[in-house]
């Protein structure tokens, strides 16, 4: 390219190889959109876009300012609500519902697919065809895009990419061109390439069956693609929640806790674990009087996302406690039975290893699940940091953390103190008495825990609770024996009695074999509390008798009371109803007095 003509033939001529290969690969694709009429648009498109390109680059200073103007141009449109990238952002839209099925829009946006996709192609193959970029890569677009044409069904619209045979042909004949400098003697070689090519592909079309044919293989692999795309993307489906009624301890349905419970014995998921561990499924935060749901949970996050990082390590609390050297620990879960898509996991996350077509997402509550229901055979492992009320050295760990600025405290306190306005006086004043001489929260939380277990008897057959009562109120006042539930929920809304935030967690105690792989089976799942301290975070509370393991925390009970609650005789029975639906009052203060 010694002299000005030279190099104007050789730019025009890289537009026209440009025209023709985008004619070939996106006429198809604009056809099979059912926008065939707007194939004189795009082929002007294309070659005013080629035109432009050719132009641009025979001048380098006038392409910088070409391209200086246009932006500008276009960024002012763009703040006036119009322009090439206005388009742009609702052709995005368009194109996801388009790959989840829905093409209307892309219809009605006809003109802005038209002229995107032209101008998108024309630049692509502009670039691509400098003589010194060669012609396997642009060979291998026009197949993958004749391959994806033929998986998708579009064989008629396969004839449309017959423009690109002579780009390629030309494209193949100016690089050899360029390296010999056989261009500037006026040879053409390689010429032979653009017969070739067009016999090939008519002798492709007679060959092909008129339907075509489908390789189940391909077809599998097209599944899977799709699926991909919409769990990771586009995952908005219902999905089915873990709930201890699933088991067999809710007799009543997961709307209504108590009654007799006869657990489920079948076999649920083996866990690899060499400690006594909690595994999580659901995170309940709301409590109606008989029953516990989730009010906060609504949407959901894809787990893996860069994005949503920040999220996911304030709910899995990765910077708590504030002080402390935790080491990681480590559980694996094979499920063994089909369930929920609920994952079952420890409470402080900090690494999760999926098996094959799991996609797991997380939501506000903390919970974690996929995109289908779990099948036997499914496999996860999660690395995590154990804060249970019974480890070893708790006490003082709390002690070291009470006073230091924890800022999703106040956050916890305003999400999780809320009780409905029709729990009787008693049960506020069991609370107070049993807290009355605590002088911290974690005082407060391990006093709620050891009143409930040494003054409640365990037991599966208990009545039925009536239906005009609070079910906790029940349980303190006249039942005084159950199960988890009944010392889960007791202990949750105890301590939001006394100030504390504390949830309600439904999942499977896991206690550790002699070989380190445990059996989880139906009358393995379990309720328990997670109270917030500050500087620790959320912290695991069972005050089910007989469950758990023994407190190392190394804990020193209050002083006794001397209003310490004496449990009511059986005959006694709480007057209060529930309300038939969730009424929520702010947290009570420090020392709870009932609501009017």
């Amino acid at each position: 390219m010694s002299n000005p003509a030279e190099r104007k033939a050789h730019f025009l001529l890289r537009g026209l190889i440009a025209l023709l290969l985008a004619a070939g690969v996106g006429l198809p694709a604009l056809r099979g959109l059912g926008l065939g009429f707007l194939t004189p648009y795009y082929l002007l498109y294309s070659l005013g876009c080629a035109l432009v390109c050719s132009l641009l680059r025979m001048r380098r200073r006038a392409l910088s300012l070409g391209l200086l103007a246009l932006l500008i141009s276009q960024a002012a449109l763009l703040a006036a609500g119009r322009g090439y990238f206005r388009q742009a952002g609702a052709l995005l839209q368009a194109a996801i519902m388009g790959i989840q099925g829905t093409l209307l829009p892309l219809s009605l946006l006809g003109d802005a697919v038209c002229l995107h996709l032209a101008v998108a192609l024309t630049l692509l193959f502009f670039l691509l065809s400098a003589p010194d970029m060669g012609v396997s890569l642009q060979f291998t677009l026009a197949l993958l895009a004749l391959g994806i044409y033929w998986v998708l069904g579009l064989r008629a619209e396969l004839l449309w990419m017959l423009p690109a045979l002579p780009g390629l042909a030309l494209l193949h004949a100016y690089a050899h061109s360029y390296e010999s400098e056989s261009l500037a003697q006026g040879k053409l070689p390689s010429a032979w390439l653009i017969p070739a090519l067009a016999l090939l592909a008519a002798l492709a079309l007679a060959l092909a069956p008129a339907e075509g044919t489908r390789s189940p293989a391909l077809s599998r692999l097209a599944q899977q693609l799709r699926d991909a795309i919409n769990d990771r993307f586009f995952f908005q489906q219902e999905r089915a929640r873990y709930t201890l009624a699933d088991d067999g301890w809710m007799p009543q349905g997961e709307h209504r806790l108590g009654g007799p419970a006869e657990p489920d014995p079948h076999l649920v998921m083996e866990v690899e674990t060499d400690e006594l561990v909690y595994l999580r499924g659901a995170i309940l935060d709301s409590y109606t009087g008989a029953a516990w749901y989730d009010s906060v949970s609504a949407r959901r996050y894809y787990w893996s996302a860069a994005s949503n990082r920040a999220l996911r390590d304030e709910l899995t609390q990765t910077d708590l406690p504030l002080q402390a050297n935790l080491a990681e620990k480590q559980v694996k879960v094979r499920f063994l039975s089909s369930g929920a898509s609920t994952l079952f996991v420890p409470q402080r996350l900090r690494e999760l290893a999926v098996g094959a077509r799991m996609t797991p997402y997380f939501n506000l509550g903390s919970e974690v699940f996929i995109t289908r229901n779990l099948a036997p055979g499914d496999e996860y492992s999660a690395a995590y940091v154990s804060l249970k009320a019974t480890d070893s050295g708790m006490a003082a760990l709390a002690a070291a953390n009470a006073a230091l600025d924890d800022p999703g405290y106040a956050e916890a306190v305003r999400l999780y103190t809320s009780l409905p306005t029709h729990i009787q006086q008693e049960v506020y004043d069991i609370a107070a008495s049993v807290t009355a001489n605590c002088t911290t929260d974690w005082q407060r939380a391990c006093a709620i825990r050891d009143y409930l277990a040494q003054n409640c008897a365990y037991t599966l057959d208990t009545q039925l609770p009536p239906s005009d009562v609070d079910f906790v109120a029940w349980f303190l006042l006249a039942e005084r024996e159950g199960y988890c539930t009944y010392f889960a929920s007791a202990m949750t809304v105890l301590c939001r009695m006394a100030g504390l935030p504390a949830r309600y967690i439904e999942g499977y105690l896991v206690k550790p074999e002699a070989d380190g792989v445990t059996e989880v089976h139906g009358t393995d799942a379990h309720a328990w509390t997670e109270v917030y301290l500050n500087g620790l975070g959320w912290v695991t509370f069972d005050a089910t008798p007989g469950h758990g393991e023994p407190d190392r925390s190394g804990s020193e009970p209050p002083p006794a009371s001397e209003n310490t609650p004496t449990p009511p005789p059986p005959e006694q029975s709480p007057t209060p109803s529930p309300s038939p639906e969730p009424e929520q009052t702010p947290p009570p203060e420090a020392t709870p007095t009932p609501p009017p």
